[in-house]
């Protein structure tokens, strides 16, 4: 079998929540000792515009690989991809008996957390992200700023395809109409550092792969941009705080109850007495934060924790 020539995003996804910085690669997940399961969810197929075999998402793999998740215990999934086919509005409410909308009602109802990154096209939220059960994730650059490579224009996005036309992945997505789900929380998404295949590339577009730029080629550490590398970074902490306290429930949006609560009231922008806003939510989780709240308090002290 001809091997395809690019591959590495959920390697990179993988390596943004559970990287050990031991390797010392410089790369360090939040939550390194947290068990991972990993679904493959891509296919093959001859490019004809380069006579090459690349690999894409393939849809029919989200329901299977997200139930048989649920089956086999997590109890957080990351779900970095979106349709823009089926996003931008709440599609699950619209079309409930869609396989992936039932997959998704299966793991609620298993109280398994799930997070999503909200899309790369600067419009409303794709779906999953768009649903209520799932935890929506924007994107913010290094400055810390909403995440938009060309604010107004897209003269600065990248092309689609390479070397034809400009594309529209250059920004992250948000949902301003008030009878849509929102944004909920906002991490990295501009040029991430993480493990990735050596001496191969996921995308051009997304500026995601071993050359991009990384410690070199053939390293097996690269960049990625985009709201698939900020869903992971929140998914990390949901982790953390399940182990701290596996009891306590996922959550609900709104009003704000669970681990979504305990995130969404210890956020950067929350400690410093920011509300809700569409473009960051509820804003920049603060781990350490979110595990104190959870951890609970003793005599006004932090109750302290012997693993």
């Amino acid at each position: 079998m001809i091997p395809p020539v690019n591959a590495g995003h959920g390697t990179h996804v993988s390596g943004v929540m559970v990287a050990n910085v031991a390797s010392g690669q410089g790369i360090q997940g939040t939550c390194k000792h947290c068990g991972l399961g990993i679904s493959k969810a891509t296919r093959t197929a001859c490019v004809t515009l380069d006579g090459q075999i690349h690999l894409f998402w393939n849809a029919s793999a989200e329901a299977p690989s997200l139930t048989a998740a649920v089956d086999k215990g997590a109890q957080i999934v990351n779900m970095s991809f979106g349709g823009k086919e089926t996003g931008n509005f709440d599609f699950c409410h619209i079309f409930p008996s869609n396989a992936l909308c039932l997959a998704i009602d299966y793991a609620a109802g298993n109280d398994v957390a799930m997070v999503a990154s909200s899309g790369n096209d600067r419009k409303r939220l794709e779906s999953p992200a768009s649903d209520p059960d799932i935890v929506a994730v924007g994107g913010i650059d290094a400055s810390l700023n909403f995440w938009d490579e060309s604010p107004g224009s897209y003269a600065n996005c990248p092309p689609l395809p390479p070397g034809v036309a400009l594309g529209t992945e250059c920004g992250s997505n948000l949902t301003t109409e008030s009878y849509l789900p929102k944004q909920e929380f906002v991490a990295p998404a501009k040029a991430v550092l993480s493990t990735t295949y050596p001496n191969l590339d996921w995308s051009s577009i997304g500026r995601c792969g071993d050359h991009y730029p990384g410690p070199g080629a053939g390293s097996g550490v690269g960049e990625c941009t985009g709201t698939s590398m900020s869903a992971p970074a929140v998914s990390r902490i949901f982790g953390i705080l399940r182990s701290i306290n596996p009891l306590v429930e996922s959550g609900t949006p709104s009003p704000q109850t669970g681990v979504r609560g305990v995130l969404a009231a210890t956020t950067h922008e929350a400690l410093a007495s920011q509300p809700w806003e569409a473009h960051f939510g509820y804003g920049r989780p603060n781990a350490e934060a979110a595990a104190k709240k959870m951890i609970g308090t003793v005599g006004g002290g932090s109750v302290k924790r012997t693993v």
